[in-house]
């Protein structure tokens, strides 16, 4: 088989993606290795160990993953394998929330609604679901804020829900 110029040029092209995406893996590793991301008083006030806080830092600005949102333009996806930070564009935020719900409350808002530098379960959603658990209540808290957020791209993700039916008509919504 004879290839051409263009053919070689392309799969070394790929070739060189994949190893420059393996070594930028490893130096990411290695330049955060013993990194220290917060001081002892706010890792005090998350009930974090360096080693975790480290994790929730990676987890929350160097291991981000998004997706394009139609109307929205972009929505966190790190999956729901995370240590500290889940989310997929469909479920938002893990959130400690009852397990059988008679009615949702869904969170929409930027930055602070979706909890960067916190926790899952550090989240106000993920307080608000602790706080239904303790008393009994049988009311599911979603989180759908996401980073960058503003009103108009809010709006459009509720309208979206509502459209696809995600939201039901005793369901609460609460922009902050």
């Amino acid at each position: 088989i004879i290839f051409n110029i263009s053919t070689i040029s392309i799969i070394l092209f790929f070739i060189l993606n994949l190893l420059i995406g393996k070594v930028w893996e490893l130096r990411t590793y290695y330049k955060f290795k013993n990194f220290k991301p917060y001081d002892e008083v706010v890792l005090s006030s998350l009930n974090l160990s360096q080693k975790d806080g480290l994790k929730l830092y990676l987890e929350t600005f160097i291991d981000r993953k998004f997706e394009y949102d139609q109307f929205t333009e972009h929505a966190e996806n790190n999956g729901y394998d995370n240590k500290f930070v889940n989310v997929t564009p469909d479920l938002g935020r893990k959130t400690i929330t009852p397990s059988d719900c008679r009615q949702n409350i869904f969170f929409y808002g930027g930055s602070t609604t979706f909890g960067y530098n916190v926790t899952d379960d550090q989240t106000i959603p993920s307080y608000l679901g602790k706080y239904f658990i303790d008393q009994g209540i049988d009311i599911c808290v979603k989180n759908f804020g996401r980073g960058s957020y503003f009103s108009t791209q809010e709006n459009i993700l509720f309208q979206k829900h509502i459209l696809n039916s995600k939201i039901l008509s005793n369901d609460i919504i609460l922009f902050i």
